[in-house]
């Protein structure tokens, strides 16, 4: 749900700084909302915060995230789900490649897959063609939970392998206008599910006009405890995603200082229900950079 390096280069580039360091603060908040019907989802609603911290320049890149959700139950008699992400991230950049490294913990009151590790490594290229850019990137994640259930409820270390191959296309239309098309496909593995290997896809496409900027996504196939956002967002249960789309609104008040609203519906199975049930997500952002 954050916005990452993407932004920060947007900055660097607007501002014209492209070989000063850039400290760039985005806090969060958002509003979760879970199926009405208790069949399809025991989570009744929820609620999250975070910070995300990155500083660098052209060449590199050092960031942090933190968030901390509580999600209510259905049933008044179960605790509220509380937990704790963190994420942090170094990333080497040339004129056209880039490789990042990172680590995303979990610290959760949720017993089913419990506290866990995820661990980022991705290599990417950049390629200009005048005003128009191409980018290619393979992201790998490797996530562990040494405390979890496994989908027919034996206790034992859960471990999956996630592949995300992507490619990035950002064309400059006028000087007013760019718009950027991004497209990525997810491969999750795993040994300890019935289910071994999970495939899913998803489509992004953002317009930027002068201060204002839309992004529209869909995502399709099937995902299980799979990883998103670059690392930041990890989803430490047994629900299988099946689809969802979203929708974001952003203004530069100045090239430094953003503000941004987005909803996203996400349609899903959860773990041990028999019937599709959805949840929506509504996020509010704001991005200062110095």
């Amino acid at each position: 749900m954050k916005l990452t390096h993407k932004l920060l280069l947007g900055t660097l580039m607007m501002t014209g700084s492209l070989f000063a360091e850039v400290t760039t603060l985005l806090p969060y908040a958002a509003s979760l909302q879970y199926d009405s019907s208790p069949s399809k989802s025991t989570k009744d609603n929820g609620k999250m915060a975070g910070l995300y911290f990155s500083y660098g320049n052209l060449d590199y890149l050092f960031e942090m995230d933190y968030a901390k959700t509580n999600i209510k139950y259905k049933n008044a008699t179960t605790s509220n789900l509380v937990q704790d992400d963190f994420t942090v991230a170094y990333s080497f950049y040339s004129d056209t490649h880039f490789l990042k490294l990172g680590l995303h913990h979990i610290s959760t009151t949720d017993t089913d897959l419990g506290n866990g590790n995820t661990f980022i490594l991705t290599f990417g290229e950049n390629r200009w063609d005048g005003y128009d850019k191409y980018s290619y990137a393979l992201e790998t994640y490797y996530s562990v939970f040494k405390d979890g259930f496994n989908d027919r409820n034996i206790s034992k270390k859960i471990a999956l392998l996630q592949i995300t191959p992507s490619f990035t296309f950002s064309k400059s239309i006028d000087i007013n206008t760019r718009n950027t098309l991004h497209i990525a496909g997810n491969w999750v593995h795993t040994n300890d599910y019935t289910k071994n290997n999970y495939y899913s896809y998803e489509v992004q496409d953002t317009l930027y006009y002068k201060n204002f900027f839309v992004n529209a996504k869909f995502y399709g196939g099937q995902m299980i405890t799979g990883v998103k956002d670059g690392g930041n967002t990890v989803f430490n249960t047994k629900d299988v995603l099946n689809s969802g789309y979203g929708v974001k609104l952003g203004y530069y008040f100045t090239p430094s200082s953003i503000l941004a609203i987005g909803y996203e519906v996400n349609k899903y199975r959860e773990f041990l229900s028999t019937a599709d049930g959805s949840y929506s997500v509504a996020l509010l952002t704001y991005t200062y950079s110095f």
